[in-house]
């Protein structure tokens, strides 16, 4: 999807005197913040606003880092270096004091059912004993004074570090280890994460992306984007890693190679993303200097879909898309009831949830979405539905419409609701494109019984292809053809009549039901007994046969993506 097509949009806004968000956890279906300048713990309503659960306990100002574990939240403070429990009502409860000199626990992690912290002003690394007390793992290594960040990576514990940005390795028992040394003018790593079996580092004063060769050194995969100085938190979502950022409260997506790319621009006076948090399958934001909630959301109208539980899976903007769709074999001639754009893409089968599906759409949507339910509700019986993103067309929704569905249109406010089933996980993909051909015919071969071409189909489900038919060098310059083109596994035929000129391509697209000669869409006359067929899995064997006049060296070619559960 477009960048501008994602924008912060405000979930929470400041409650009493806290001004940071410092971290972001969820439990037990509830989002929850760490806050300063008074060390609250807040939980999100879900809608609007955020609700305060503990307040300050003691002396503490900020609570730096939460994590979960056994189903309870513990946060890490300031000014005293203490760890807190949450009642899981109303209050904090210390659970460990201050241990040594060490005032700040500025990051929390779990590692094999134990909490972690690590500290400030000495880069050590604390374990909590499992009641009432931290107990020091690895003392201070180098002059590193702050372990900034942890992560979790194949069972070992990684510690991002200031003012020296360096990467240190747990080794389990008593020392820090360092694995990676400062990287160019890089001096802290705010923020660590894991992606695809890889760790990452957010770095400051110049908003880099570095990842760690696994081994002994930080590399570089994306360098400062426009005039971020920090990327303070990290977070992977849908195999992407994203970034908060300092002094621009901007939301970066790595574009997994070089880069960063901003997806989410400033919003109001917040300078700073302190925390992300992926909750609901949505990205989610805490900030600076007003600890307010944010939600990476879509601009304009869209259309949501949520569980029987309200529960928020995926939001649609308004161009989104409806197909009829056979749950048993994908028919050709499915109708698209409404269609703004997005292509068709590959199926992987997902368990059966109860949904309801609720929308809020532009004038101008509502009206065509009234339309295509209209239509679907008589496509009940053994018919699906997928739901599309226009904008980002590698995902989509297959469900179905159940035959008590109520279909409540509330115009004024532009709601729509209808009752489904959730049949098929909405991240699909494709592999690579695959072209068979162009493959050779020979005249006397068409005009007589026909010609076959064999067509591989290496995935595990049915594929529309695009067939390319060139008529060849005719010798008047002009053919006058009927052609037919059947995949003989399905029984399904394509057929056209009329004249093809001399170097003419005609081109089946079998994706969009689309008929073009030479890329013109005027110029075609195919029958209504036409059928714009599938290739199924394994090899299909295609009959190519000619009426009439045909010129000196045709050929086929099917270019089709293979798809897989």
């Amino acid at each position: 999807m477009p960048a501008d097509y994602w924008v912060w949009t405000e979930a929470a806004p400041q409650l009493g005197d806290e001004t940071v968000i410092h971290a972001l956890a969820v439990l037990n279906g509830k989002l929850y913040g760490g806050t300063a300048n008074s060390g609250r713990l807040y939980e999100w309503n879900g809608t609007d606003a955020w609700v305060e659960v503990a307040p300050q306990l003691g002396t503490e100002i900020e609570i730096l880092g939460l994590a979960v574990l056994n189903d309870r939240i513990y946060g890490g403070t300031s000014e005293n270096g203490r760890l807190y429990e949450w009642n899981g009502a109303d209050a904090w409860v210390e659970v460990a004091p201050r241990l040594g000199a060490e005032t700040f626990i500025d990051s929390l992690a779990v590692l094999d059912g134990k909490v972690y912290g690590g500290t400030y002003p000495n880069g050590k690394l604390y374990e909590w004993n499992g009641s009432d007390a931290w107990v020091e793992v690895a003392p201070q290594l180098g002059a590193e004074t702050d372990i900034q960040s942890l992560v979790e990576l194949d069972g070992k514990l990684y510690g991002g570090t200031s003012p020296n940005g360096r990467l240190y390795e747990w080794n389990g028992t008593n020392a820090w280890v360092e694995v990676a040394p400062q990287l160019g003018a890089e001096t802290f790593i705010l923020s660590l994460a894991v992606l695809d079996d890889k760790l990452y580092g957010g770095t400051a004063p110049n908003g880099r992306l570095y990842e760690w060769n696994g081994t002994n050194a930080w590399v570089e995969v994306a360098p400062q984007l426009g005039d971020a100085t920090r990327i303070l938190s990290l977070v992977v979502h849908d195999d992407t890693l994203y970034g908060g950022t300092a002094n621009n409260g901007r939301l970066n997506e790595w574009n997994g190679t070089d880069a960063w790319v901003e997806r989410a621009t400033q919003l109001g006076d917040e300078t700073r993303i302190e925390s992300l948090m992926v909750f609901n399958n949505r990205i989610y934001g805490g900030t600076f200097p007003n600890g307010k909630l944010y939600e990476l959301t879509l601009r304009g109208n869209f259309l949501r879909l949520r569980d029987s539980e309200n529960n928020l899976l995926y939001t649609f903007p308004d161009g989104f898309h409806l197909e009829k769709y056979h749950s048993s074999k994908r028919a050709a001639s499915s109708a698209r009831v409404l269609q703004h754009g997005g292509n068709v893409i590959g199926d992987r089968k997902y368990e059966l949830l109860h949904l309801s599906l609720t929308g809020t759409l532009g004038a101008y949507s509502l009206a065509s979405f009234e339309t295509a339910c209209s239509r679907m509700k008589g496509a009940v019986d053994n018919e699906n539905v997928r739901l599309y993103d226009a904008y980002k067309t590698d995902q989509y929704f297959l469900i179905k419409i159940l035959e008590n569905a109520d279909w409540d249109f509330l115009t004024d406010g532009g709601i729509a609701d209808v009752n489904v089933n959730f049949l098929a996980d909405p991240f699909r993909h494709f592999r690579d494109l695959t072209v068979v051909g162009p493959v050779g015919l020979t005249e006397s071969g068409l005009t007589q019984a026909g010609l076959y071409v064999t067509v591989m189909n290496a995935g595990d489900i049915e594929t529309l292809p695009v067939i390319t038919f060139a008529a060849g060098i005719c010798q008047a310059g002009i053919s006058q053809m009927s052609l037919e083109i059947e995949n003989t596994n399905t029984n399904k035929t394509f057929y056209y009549d009329g004249i093809m000129l001399s170097g003419d391509e005609l081109e089946v697209d079998c994706e969009n039901a689309m008929v073009t000669i030479n890329g013109d869409l005027g110029t075609c006359n195919v029958p209504g007994i036409s059928s714009f067929f599938d290739l199924e899995p394994g090899n299909n064997y295609i009959r190519v046969k000619v009426s009439g006049e045909i010129g000196l060296s045709p050929s086929i070619q099917h270019s089709f993506r293979q798809k897989y559960f």
